[in-house]
């Protein structure tokens, strides 16, 4: 009786020994792969593990399944496939599981709906896509932002609420704002602890600290030119400002919007003249105000000491250069930055008489909620 268990016994494990050989091959064989994942406007790189693909031999559907490099137990990408081409559910999972991207692709692009999760499985971006293309409505929930696309571009109205939880509205057509203060660049973090550099338009994981405070944050950037450009209540502020020459303000200015080149390098902008109006009792943005109250120690740390280098290609992109207006913009601190418009023709040279100071405010979530201007 024993002696026939332990045949029982050694087969048992000699059967679960060919398991594991015939695993083996599928694993210490494989390619390990570098696999771009879409997350909105930003992309990320992560290694995976393809497991051989099945096939229905009657649907001819095709089922595509990674895993992660680091740990082969654990799906990181499914994909299905028609004939070799992209068609179906694809789905994208966090390292502990949980469900990270989710879409479904005809014909080899994204068309319909695509949601973006966080790592506690709550929606941070969802939307409709046509063909690759945004079209339709999109919700941009960590930022609170919602709005339509047209091929694309944005369109008609985008809203956010305020702090009362009323809409703040911008009007929006084929990609342009008519109306509103705009909401700039909706790019997203990716984790709230980890530093990431971006690469040819892939993230990947940074050790050394990115120094962010020399160069012209790009999300904030860009819904300051949307600001500066179409703003009335800068435009009227800025009117005062040239009051006493009515063509100067008049040459800053085209069809409504206003015109500005962009400078490359901006040496140590100062924040004193709006600690000065803080402690004078002429600061009106409350949130504003209370920053430079309470910060103002470390704001003169931060605006005073670094240079700023703003990116070429943002210079290229938005930058009039026939404009008789040159903006200087600072780094990001403590949720503001600081801009100096300055009046020259001829040549960039900053004086008090030709430069117009301005502060914005940017909530945590990166959207610009107010500003100040120099009082005169």
């Amino acid at each position: 009786m024993d002696k026939q268990f332990q045949v029982k016994s050694l087969k048992q494990h000699l059967n679960w020994i060919t398991f594991f050989l015939m695993l083996l091959p599928i694993y210490s064989t494989s390619q390990i792969v570098d696999e771009k994942i879409q997350l909105d406007t930003i992309s990320e790189s992560i290694q995976v593990i393809y497991r051989p693909t099945v096939t229905n031999p009657s649907t001819h559907y095709s089922k595509k399944v990674a895993v992660f490099a680091s740990d082969t137990s654990q799906i990181a990408i499914e994909k299905t496939y028609l004939k070799g081409v992209k068609n179906g559910i694809y789905k994208v999972y966090y390292p502990t599981g949980r469900l990270k991207v989710k879409t479904v692709f005809a014909n080899d692009k994204i068309n319909g709906e695509w949601t973006w999760y966080d790592k506690e499985g709550i929606i941070l971006v969802k939307g409709i896509y046509v063909n690759n293309i945004k079209h339709g409505y999109w919700a941009y929930k960590h930022l609170k932002i919602y709005g339509r696309y047209k091929n694309g571009k944005r369109n008609k109205m985008w809203y956010t609420p305020d702090a009362n939880n009323k809409k703040v509205k911008s009007q929006y057509k084929n990609g342009l704002l008519v109306k509103g203060d705009g909401f700039g660049d909706l790019k997203i973090e990716l984790t709230p602890d980890t530093v990431y550099q971006k690469e040819d338009t892939t993230i990947v994981e940074s050790t050394v600290p990115v120094k962010t405070e020399v160069t012209v944050v790009e999300k904030h950037f860009e819904q300051a030119l949307d600001f500066l450009a179409h703003n009335a209540l800068f435009r009227k502020t800025i009117k005062e400002f040239y009051k006493k020459d009515i063509q100067k303000y008049k040459k800053n200015y085209k069809q409504d919007v206003f015109q500005f080149k962009i400078a490359e390098v901006t040496p140590k902008m100062e924040i004193n003249s709006f600690l000065k109006q803080s402690e004078e009792g002429k600061i009106q943005v409350a949130v504003i105000d209370y920053i430079l109250k309470n910060e103002a120690e470390k704001l003169k740390e931060s605006f005073n000491v670094l240079d700023v280098v703003t990116d070429k290609n943002i210079i290229k992109k938005a930058s009039k250069n026939e404009a008789e207006s040159t903006v200087y913009f600072s780094g990001y601190h403590n949720n503001l930055l600081r801009i100096d418009v300055v009046w020259s023709p001829t040549k960039e040279v900053k004086t008090e008489v030709t430069t117009f100071k301005v502060l914005l405010y940017f909530d945590d979530n990166g959207v610009l909620k107010g500003a100040e201007y120099q009082k005169f």
